[in-house]
């Protein structure tokens, strides 16, 4: 890259900043712990919603997790639709199929049920719902001229932070490109933590839906758009994970482990409001479009790669993302080893929780004749609106797309 281009990038990522840290943060109403998901039943039908849409998918439904909250809603006097279609990576076809049936059935609100996807997929609905136009023409930021049919949220998964999130990514199946669903309007209005829901969770989702948190809030710390409220989020949440994580994916009955990885993941969307994210979700989105690898499996996968490339940039930050975690040696309490050392800690810290979870350290089914073309189309999504601590160029991204293929 350029030095003249790399002057502009960085310029843009200090511009932009205070823009998102001035953005109107609507922040969801949170129920949490066990029972929560009644409270928040409870509290749709006390703001006047006569007519929901369920949006899920048919694992969760097969796991009768759906009908007892339909049943909680029928009977406090809410008609109750399901959408239960939603796939993992939810594409524009997924949002028509779920708007033609919310209009058909006369709905007025939306209640996902899910982890990422129906959450994403649900936002798309509601968007469409009152605005009547495609889910294509909405994608982008602050596309939405009405305010989307109020949202609420279930998460099923702890990973995504979309709960919290005021946006959504979904594919667009005929150009297989993801793009951002945009807007604080976006953010539900209400949803419930509970852990309840979350312990028939498999381990490898458990595992990879904690390292997509763990992920989250590692970017938004090394960003070059941190603040401190979202270090805050960011260092909470990265505790959370490292103590409750392995817990979690050991036994997913462990509702304490269940509910503090609920509460890690929320942090860590709150974490990347403004900062956003970086190279690791650049580079797992392509691997999602071109692949159908699961986010939060890519974005285990690729972490530790990306933090190695970033390491001499990253390193004051990631030295003290290990002091927070009492990594390395100390003395009184206080660390004596340098940040290098540091750093190099906390990598490898992250190599080994990745380890304890059985996530792959590189994937096969990346094709050699791909990587140019997936290291330029994780370029131009990070250079476009991600603040890394340093940005790369071609060839890195492509030696480091390299080391992950099996």
């Amino acid at each position: 890259m350029s030095p003249i281009k790399s002057a502009l990038l960085k310029s843009y990522a200090l511009l932009i900043s205070p823009v998102l840290a001035r953005m109107t943060r609507r922040q969801p109403l949170l129920f949490c712990g066990e029972g929560s998901t009644n409270q928040l039943c409870d509290y749709i039908a006390g703001v006047d919603n006569k007519n929901i849409l369920l949006v899920t998918d048919q694992i969760l439904i097969d796991l009768d997790l759906v009908a007892p909250i339909s049943s909680r809603l029928q009977e406090l006097g809410i008609t109750t639709t399901t959408f239960g279609e939603v796939d993992p990576d939810p594409t524009f076809d997924h949002v028509r199929a779920g708007v033609e049936i919310a209009r058909e059935n006369n709905c007025d609100s939306v209640l996902a049920i899910g982890g990422g996807s129906s959450m994403d997929c649900a936002k798309g609905i509601a968007a469409c719902m009152t605005n009547h136009k495609d889910i294509g023409e909405l994608v982008g930021l602050n596309k939405c001229k009405n305010w989307p049919a109020p949202l609420f949220v279930i998460p099923t998964t702890a990973g995504t932070g979309s709960e919290v999130s005021p946006g959504a990514v979904l594919t667009d199946p005929v150009k297989q490109h993801k793009g951002g669903l945009g807007g604080s309007r976006h953010m539900p209005l209400a949803a419930a933590l509970d852990p309840t829901f979350m312990t028939t969770m498999p381990p490898a989702v458990t595992a990879a839906s904690g390292m997509d948190a763990l992920t989250h809030a590692i970017e938004a710390y090394i960003s070059r758009r941190a603040t401190q409220e979202s270090d805050r989020y960011a260092l909470l949440a990265i505790k959370l994970i490292f103590d409750y994580l392995p817990r979690a994916y050991q036994n997913g009955q462990d509702l304490n482990a269940r509910m503090n990885m609920a509460i890690a993941s929320t942090y860590a969307g709150l974490a990347c409001f403004t900062p956003l994210v970086g190279y690791v979700h650049a580079i797992a989105h392509r691997l999602g479009e071109n692949y159908h690898v699961p986010h939060g499996l890519a974005n285990a996968v690729v972490l530790p790669h990306v933090l190695e490339a970033s390491s001499g940039a990253a390193e004051h930050r990631l030295a003290e993302i290990a002091r927070s975690l009492n990594l390395g040696n100390s003395d009184l309490g206080k660390s004596t080893d340098s940040d290098t050392a540091l750093s190099r800690a906390f990598i490898d810290a992250v190599r080994t929780l990745s380890k304890q979870l059985e996530i792959p350290e590189q994937l096969d089914v990346i094709k050699s004749e791909d990587i140019p073309s997936l290291a330029k189309s994780a370029l131009k999504e990070c250079h476009i609106n991600y603040a890394p601590p340093k940005y790369f160029n071609k060839k890195t991204c492509e030696q480091l797309i390299k080391r992950i293929q099996m």
